[in-house]
């Protein structure tokens, strides 16, 4: 080290000498800088360079002067300052800051800033000037105005307490620095206007009016209460928006007031308390009563003797089997949202003790407040048990619950059949309709259309022994579907319970709370009877409808087979124009349309379709039932229709209903068979002759005698109106002798003059011309014989 620093002065030396000797052997300046760059290499020599880099300065002058700038600038100086006003790169001027700051104690590294102790001690004595005049500072506010930190600030501030700065700092508050004098002048003022308060006082109201900050007044307030130099309480908590001063004179009072209240009264209403000043009243009576068992609710709390008279009430209510109104027993201030959950938790406590061996209650509550043991109910469930009776017969009569059903169920009434069930109605359905060879038909043969035959609700009607297994699959449906039916609605049966004697002193809301209680239960057991009324009739329907339908087969047949044999004796007419055809026109007219009407109208009914009341149907009512009946049978109900307005002829109206009425109604018709067409010729003779002979009527027995000698000619059925009586007349007579045909000429004769006359005299005569005559057209009839004839070897 030694022989290096011997270089660095010989070189020195020699620099010495160049620069004293002439211009040339003096160094340039570029030589220059490039002897200091190689010594700064080489380590030989620590420089800093300057920001335009003209100047050199080693660390320890840097040092000096920024010493020098921090005293020139009072303390405090900002290290962005020191670094353009010496011409130093920052970085340099923050390293040797932070190497003083490290050093010297008293030379604070701030926020970028060097500040002294100089500085804060001249800080010191301004704040103490402030607090003087003051009395108060916040550290917050220091910070702010100085813009240094306030944990700087505070630490300083702190060590300088008692010495620079007269005053000390708030115990509950280290920020905040008082002065003595400025607290006692508070404590006076605080001891002067608590004293003076005879009234609870928000201490918001105190604090604004007095200009007290809010803390100082909490501390000094406390500290005067302990000391008791005041005499009260502040309530509310630590926050001036919340609490209250209660001086000790109005808190007796009010303590004294709220005692006599509960005591005579039973209860205490929170409302009341706090307009006494009790910011939370609840809190209060609990310290206030924490020995008595009161009940707190949401507005009020009552005694226990209020609650031990509602308990009683109640029991008695369950034992009298009586409704309560608790509301007549409960504190009038009290909500009905109070009475009721006061009334709930004797009626929990009292289920509770049910629990443990005493009897179960059972009860309802409506409005709130007034109590309905399950009896009282069950009394007036049962008072609707007549109405819901007739009701039900009532809907089952007009047919209201079926019409229903058709119109909501679907296919809940779709029969689900397993195949021997199908086997056994087909192999059934085969007897009565019959193939080749079949016994049923007589052995010839016939076709049948096969055809998946559903009748009535969606389900087959050719064998009735099945239906009460069919009723089976409709009761699964049934309960769900009275869903559209109800008892009455709600308004109704609020009208009712209010009628009823025993309720006339219940409030007005009870009535609306008890009838949407009991309107479902009602429906529901209005519903049941009604579903079970009604499967009872079906069950009962079934046999009906069995006997109902075996009618219509027979009444069809005969009506067929009627057909047939009048159409066959109109074949005796020898005129087609004149005879036949109006006859043939009078049959579709009436046997025709007869029989159909018999299929519609038992549609109509098995359908529920309503479209008239008896088998009198015309044309729009017939199309209606259409229009009602789903398309397996409406398909061969349009056919008959069809034939029955477009048939030319008897015997094709005869084929159409051959053909279609299987498929509309299960009716099937029965093959001709000559034994029982002689059979029911001869009932119907028969039928004419006792009418013939019942009656007295002219008009009427020439008809039924001409009639009459037609069948009895021919041995077969003539269906004519009495318009057709001449012409049948003038058929006939041609068989009858002189005698027998001039009195039929002559009655025939007297019969006109009887419908055109209008002579009253003339008519008189008349009628007693016919009445002798009379006796002689039945003889003729009951006298005559097809042998005495003159076709009888044409017959």
């Amino acid at each position: 080290m030694s022989n290096d620093w011997d270089e660095i002065r010989r070189l020195a030396s020699d620099l010495q000498r160049a620069q004293l000797s002439g211009s040339i052997q003096r160094l340039s300046e570029r030589n220059c800088i490039e002897i200091v760059t190689r010594l700064t290499h080489l380590g030989l020599v620590d420089v800093v360079y300057t920001t335009d880099g003209k100047e050199y300065l080693t660390p320890q002058q840097l040092h000096r002067e920024i010493r020098d700038e921090l005293y020139m600038a009072r303390g405090r100086v900002s290290l962005v300052d020191l670094a353009h006003t010496l011409n130093v790169d920052f970085s340099h001027v923050e390293g040797q800051a932070q190497i003083i700051s490290k050093q010297d104690q008293k030379v604070h590294l701030i926020l970028g800033q060097l500040v002294d102790s100089n500085y804060m001690d001249a800080l010191a004595e301004q704040v103490n000037e402030k607090l003087q005049l003051e009395g108060t500072m916040n550290v917050s506010t220091m910070a702010k105005e100085y813009d240094l930190p306030g944990d700087f600030i505070q630490e300083q501030i702190a060590t300088r307490l008692g010495s620079i700065i007269e005053g000390f700092t708030d115990e509950q508050d280290p920020k905040v620095i008082l002065t003595p004098s400025y607290v006692q002048r508070n404590k006076a003022k605080i001891r002067g206007v608590l004293s003076a308060i005879t009234v609870p006082t928000p201490v918001a109201s105190i604090i604004n009016s007095y200009k007290i900050q809010e803390q100082i007044f909490f501390s000094l307030a406390e500290e005067l209460i302990q000391n008791q130099r005041i005499f009260g309480s502040i309530v509310g908590g630590k926050r001036a928006a919340k609490a209250t001063f209660n001086p000790q004179s109005y808190a007796k009072a009010q303590t004294r007031w709220v005692d006599d209240f509960l005591t005579q009264n039973g209860y205490l209403e929170f409302d009341a308390l706090s307009r006494l000043g009790i910011s939370d009243p609840a809190a209060y009576i609990r310290k206030r009563f924490k020995d008595d068992h009161l009940t707190f609710l949401s507005s009020c709390c009552l005694s226990s003797q209020v609650v031990d008279t509602i308990d009683s009430s109640i029991d008695e209510a369950f034992v009298s089997q009586n409704w309560l109104d608790l509301s007549t027993l409960l504190p009038s201030v009290l909500s009905e949202e109070d009475g009721n959950l006061m009334l709930r938790k004797i009626l929990d406590k009292k289920k509770h003790d049910s629990s443990h061996g005493r009897k179960s209650l059972e009860y309802q509550v409506f409005g709130q407040v007034v109590l309905f043991p399950q009896n009282i109910l069950n009394r007036i469930e049962t008072s609707f048990d007549e109405i819901i009776k007739e009701q039900a017969q009532n809907d089952l009569q007009n047919q209201t619950y079926a019409k229903l059903l058709n119109r909501n169920s679907g296919d809940k009434f779709e029969v689900v059949e397993n195949d021997d069930k199908m086997d056994k109605k087909e192999e059934r359905r085969k007897k009565a309709t019959g193939g080749k060879g079949g016994g049923g038909t007589q052995g010839r043969e016939t076709k049948t259309k096969s055809t998946k035959k559903k009748f009535g609700k969606g389900k087959r009607n050719d064998d009735f022994s099945d239906d009460e297994d069919d009723l089976v699959s409709k009761k699964k449906g049934t309960a769900n579907d009275a869903k559209s039916i109800q008892l009455m609605n709600r308004g109704e049966l609020e009208k009712k319970l209010e009628a009823m004697t025993f309720l006339h002193d219940c409030p007005e809301d009870v009535f609306t709370d008890m009838a949407s209680f009991l309107h479902p239960r009602l429906n529901e057991k209005f519903k049941s009877l009604l579903v079970e009324l009604y499967q009872s009739s079906q069950q009962m329907s079934v046999h009906d409808r069995k006997k109902t339908h075996n009618q219509l087969q027979e009444n069809c047949n005969t009506n067929f087979s009627l057909l047939r044999i009048c159409d066959k004796g109109l074949s005796h007419f020898d005129n087609e124009e004149q005879e036949r055809k109006p006859l043939k026109k009078h049959l579709f007219k009436t046997l025709c349309t007869d029989l159909l009407n018999d299929v519609f109208a038992f549609i109509r009914d098995d359908h529920d379709i309503n479209v008239g009341t008896g088998k009198d149907l015309n044309s729009d009512q017939r199309s209606k039932i259409l229009s009602g009946v789903p398309k397996n049978v409406g398909e061969p109900l349009q056919e008959l229709q069809k034939a029955l307005s477009a048939s030319e002829n008897v015997e094709e109206f005869l084929e159409a209903v051959e053909e279609h009425i299987s498929a509309a109604s299960d009716v099937y018709i029965r093959k001709a068979d000559k034994k029982k067409d002689r059979q029911l010729v001869f009932n119907h003779r028969q039928a004419m002759l006792d009418q013939l002979e019942e009656t007295e009527d002219p008009a009427l027995t020439l008809h039924l005698a001409v009639t009459l000698l037609f069948q009895i000619h021919y041995g077969t059925i003539l269906h004519a109106s009495g318009k057709f009586v001449p012409q049948i007349l003038g058929h006939v007579i041609q068989f009858l002798d002189a005698d027998d045909a001039q009195i039929m000429r002559d009655f025939e004769q007297l019969v006109l003059e009887m419908i055109t006359l209008k002579d009253a005299d003339k008519q008189a005569s008349i009628k007693e011309q016919m009445l002798e005559l009379s006796p002689k057209v039945k003889s003729v009839v009951t006298s005559y014989r097809k042998s005495s004839s003159k076709a009888a070897g044409e017959m």
